[in-house]
């Protein structure tokens, strides 16, 4: 069954009653998820500790998620879930990956990490088949959003994967340096995947900067893409 139609026929965690130890997730705009306490403890130590020790919490049957999006937390229930079983993709790892950090839940972790490298290898496998720099430019801009959550996350083989796949694009294309070409009659190019790049690179800190362009470096900077 595709994610598309579980959503459609079940909706998980937004009805109260659905089990008899239920914990409450308030979120800030007042909306609410209701998760069995049992279930939370199982997938999350954080949580585990949290229901089996003296905090309030426990005593008040409900969890305030300050900062966090219900769209976002759902997203992690149902890819936990075990009658869902919602897949990690590309379309939700980078929404789930920081959620499944925060409460330590190894599972969830070992998937985002296995589709953020699986992403970084088909952006640039697709990159490398076309000629175009505008596609380019946005394909490398996917690849260092990848490395800049994988950075913030002190994921540091991912982030050397990252590294190691950014410099196949060019210099000028993760920089955000690459001139795009205007041709008469036809429409002018997208600029903004390369103002992106440069926006991401620019706020790079000084050591990945300096890893990154040492990758390009080594794999000879007169050649465009690789």
């Amino acid at each position: 069954m595709e994610d598309s139609e579980i959503k459609c026929e079940i909706t998980p965690f937004s009805q109260s009653g659905e089990c008899t130890d239920e914990i409450e997730f308030v979120f800030d705009d007042e909306k609410r998820l209701y998760v069995s306490q049992n279930f939370l403890k199982y997938v999350s130590p954080v949580f585990k500790a949290m229901f089996e020790h003296d905090f309030k919490e426990k005593e008040n049957k409900s969890v305030t998620m300050t900062g966090k999006k219900y769209a976002d937390v759902l997203e992690f229930l149902l890819c936990l879930h075990p009658n869902v079983q919602k897949s990690v993709t590309k379309d939700n790892v980078l929404s789930v990956v920081h959620i499944a950090e925060e409460y330590q839940a190894k599972l969830m972790i070992t998937r985002c990490q296995s589709v953020m490298s699986d992403w970084l290898k088909s952006e640039l496998a697709l990159a490398q088949k076309t000629q175009s720099l505008e596609d380019r430019s946005r394909r490398a801009r996917t690849c260092l959003r990848v490395m800049s959550e994988a950075n913030s996350l002190q994921y540091k083989t991912l982030v050397n994967e990252a590294c190691t796949v950014i410099a196949h694009f060019g210099h000028s294309i993760f920089t955000g340096t690459v001139q795009l070409q205007s041709y008469f009659g036809r429409k002018p190019p997208d600029d903004k995947p390369v103002k992106d790049c440069k926006k991401l690179f620019d706020n790079l800190s000084i050591e990945l900067k300096y890893q990154l362009i040492h990758k390009r470096l080594e794999l000879h900077d007169d050649v465009e893409m690789h």
